[in-house]
């Protein structure tokens, strides 16, 4: 099974003075690119697939899915689900955004099934246990990723919720990540603690700078932001997080002082420095407005500026997890894309600034 891959439609042009009245906010235009989603070589039929972190690696792209759903397309467009597996690599031969369409390939297990990158073992409840990966950094020789636990607590195919997150990392791309200990648990950060890992910034002032949706502030949505060396990005205790709670420090050892840098940001959504706009740029969903918006800011850690729309969705398209995949980026960030998911099935948008 097939699905045409970007026939390239424009859907609007933004201007300052029509998404946001400051003059400052960049203006840009946008164009539909379609589904990402083809059955490549495979032995098997993918119907879906969540997450969409991608990284660069060897002239290719690759997909880092919380999960990739197998099974078939029945009548009407209907998804018929077999099998599910957890956080997995779906692999695009190119770098260019124009020419993806020309197939993709998957990792493979020895019965010829989506290989998980992550797995659980007899000590981790692996029966009620599901990782879900993250935002991928690669560091020196080594790759990284980041990841959220999850248990179980019902039959529906999402009745899972968060109760942690941790670090994975490998010598290959593909494989095996074995998971960081911090105290003698995989856990870096529990349930009611930041979920850092939904966005990952290597910043030219040599500091990793990683962010995760804040569960703690009822009154103010959004992702707190901690720092680290990419040396350290093993070693739990060599993390600092972003606060407003002092005058003259911004970072703090404390993560129970840990501010919300990034209002509005929540689950799955991207920060980048676009070199174009000579700014920091985010890209994340509002469920609440269901609208894909993006920020600016001179800074990693803000002022961010007032969002500005880059697409509303309507409530049967069951959007989530906009974000910006920095690798398929052109001309310095001038030419940007956006994948949305959409009824678990990524879409690609260009987004073109002027």
């Amino acid at each position: 099974m097939k699905i045409l891959l970007f026939l390239w439609v424009p859907v609007f042009f933004c201007s300052a003075a029509r998404a946001q009245k400051s003059p400052e906010d960049p203006s840009f235009s946008v164009k539909y690119g379609g589904a990402m989603l083809d059955s490549g070589k495979s032995a098997f039929t993918v119907i879906g697939f969540g997450g969409n972190y991608s990284l660069a690696d060897s002239g290719k792209i690759y997909f880092f899915a919380n999960d990739i759903w197998l099974g078939e397309i029945l009548a009407g467009g209907k998804k018929g689900l077999e099998g599910v597996v957890d956080s997995s690599l779906i692999v695009y031969p190119s770098t260019s955004p124009y020419a993806m369409k020309e197939g993709v390939s998957y990792l493979f297990d020895e019965n010829n099934w989506p290989l998980p990158l992550i797995t659980a073992d007899f000590k981790e409840y692996s029966g009620i246990r599901k990782f879900w990966v993250r935002s991928p950094v690669k560091i020196g020789n080594g790759y990284y990723v980041f990841y959220s636990i999850m248990n179980n607590y019902g039959r529906g195919l999402y009745d899972y919720f968060r109760v942690g997150q941790g670090v994975a990392y490998s010598e290959k791309i593909s494989g095996p990540y074995k998971k960081a200990a911090s105290g003698g648990r995989n856990s870096f950060w529990n349930d009611i603690e930041p979920a850092f890992g939904e966005a990952v910034l290597h910043d030219l002032d040599g500091w990793l700078y990683v962010y995760g949706k804040n569960p703690g502030n009822p009154y103010r949505k959004g992702a707190s932001l901690a720092r680290v060396r990419p040396a350290d990005i093993l070693k739990r205790e060599r993390y600092s997080y972003y606060t407003e709670d002092y005058d003259k420090k911004k970072w703090t050892d404390d993560i129970t002082e840990a501010s919300v840098a990034l209002e509005g940001a929540d689950e799955e959504f991207s920060v980048s420095y676009n070199r174009h706009l000579k700014k920091y740029l985010a890209v994340y969903f509002d469920a609440d407005s269901q609208t894909v918006f993006l920020k600016t800011s001179p800074y990693p850690w803000g002022k961010w500026s007032a969002p500005v729309r880059i697409k509303v969705c309507v409530k049967d398209e069951f959007c989530y997890g906009a974000k910006e995949q920095l690798p398929l980026s052109e001309a310095e960030g001038k030419k940007i894309f956006i994948t949305l998911g959409k009824k678990h099935m990524p879409y690609l948008y260009e987004v073109e600034f002027r």
